[in-house]
């Protein structure tokens, strides 16, 4: 009986370094790398209100007093919070990479308007009101590309370990794009494999062809095979549609075959000693040309 399932992936242990070497870490937080990218936003998300509300709570009788614009009360309150959240050690990576994604001023900025905000320094705040606007949405963008840098990476390491599973177990893999989701089949005779892996994270599987429980059983040793790269596929949902021509993932691909665009190289039990050196000739000759 084919299926349809949604997933959940969690990067283990085997693939970290993965992680690390792509994007150019010093260390790496395990609880961090677990979470998916819906829950990294939304825990970041709570652990920003929860010390927002607290650096207001202490500060805002104060300096509603001296400051008359409440938009700097607010503005600075943010940066500090947001600022505050990734000093914990949960955040290091998010942390990392928004420092590598401003320059020193802007961090000296920020740290300024989070001292501030935290001591209670009315006067140095009422001088910097342009300057924590600015902060406001420096920090904020290097977050956001922090985090896009991060979900494209985990991504693509989910991408390559999904091929080369699929291509172990001797199935054609092929990649297209459907505007921010990328797509994998595999086929095998009249077997075949779909996944859709979106921009946050999710990832569906779609099968066809299979009968009985032999659909149930490929979808195990999927998971075993992903697992053995170091990626855990915790599944959300599961339906059997129990129909061999697919669920609503493969049918909704099914009149525009012509995207996609064969990876048989990508698994290295079927590129050849041979073919590898066709590849490097071709390569070195394209490099000459330029």
């Amino acid at each position: 009986m084919s299926e349809y399932t949604r997933v959940r992936p969690r990067i283990k242990v085997k693939s970290l370094e993965d992680i690390k070497t792509r994007l150019g870490l010093r260390e790496l937080t395990l609880s961090e790398v677990y979470l998916s990218c819906d829950e990294r936003i939304d825990t970041l998300g709570n652990v920003i209100s929860s010390y927002m509300k607290d650096i207001q709570a202490k500060s805002k009788a104060v300096f509603l007093e001296d400051i008359k614009d409440h938009e700097v009360f607010q503005n600075a309150s943010k940066v500090a919070s947001l600022s505050q959240s990734l000093s914990e050690n949960r955040f290091s990576i998010l942390r990392e990479l928004t420092e590598r994604n401003m320059n020193s001023g802007q961090r000296k900025t920020v740290d300024k308007i989070r001292e501030f905000m935290i001591s209670n320094n009315i006067k140095g705040l009422s001088y910097m009101s342009r300057e924590i606007s600015t902060a406001l949405g420096d920090i904020t963008q290097a977050v956001k590309k922090a985090h896009t840098d991060m979900a494209n990476t985990e991504r693509d390491i989910v991408k390559e370990k999904m091929i080369s599973v699929l291509s172990g177990e001797g199935y054609d893999v092929s990649l297209k794009t459907k505007q921010t989701e990328l797509l994998l089949r595999g086929k095998h005779k009249d077997l075949s494999i779909v996944v859709s892996l979106g921009c946050s994270g999710a990832v569906e599987i779609d099968l066809a062809g299979f009968e009985g429980s032999t659909c149930a059983t490929q979808l195990t040793k999927l998971k075993q095979g992903l697992r053995n790269e170091g990626i855990e596929l915790e599944v959300i949902e599961t339906v059997h549609h129990g129909k061999r021509d697919g669920g609503s993932l493969i049918k909704k691909l099914k009149h525009d075959e012509h995207a996609w665009t064969p990876l048989e190289e990508s698994s290295p039990q079927k590129t050849s000693g041979s073919q590898r050196m066709l590849h490097l000739y071709q390569h070195m000759k394209q490099r000459i040309k330029r």
